[in-house]
């Protein structure tokens, strides 16, 4: 009987871990989901400003202009 008493402890025990588990990977899915909604775009101005970001950050190589490379 008592061994009974200890199966259903232990039963109980790890269907509440497992739903613990559960809710905390939905909560931080949720979490991380409303922080990716309210992240602003990098380049506020638009294009211009986007460009000026990238004509003043990238050095670009005499190897890669030779070669006409392109892409994304």
């Amino acid at each position: 009987m008592n061994y009974m008493k200890v199966l259903k402890e232990n039963h109980a025990i790890k269907t509440f871990i497992k739903s613990s588990l559960i809710a905390i990977v939905l909560l931080t899915a949720a979490v991380s989901s409303k922080a990716q909604e309210q992240l602003t775009f990098p380049f506020q101005g638009g294009a211009a400003i986007m460009n000026r970001f990238f004509t003043d950050s990238l050095t670009i190589s005499p190897e890669i202009i030779q070669k006409r490379a392109s892409g994304t």
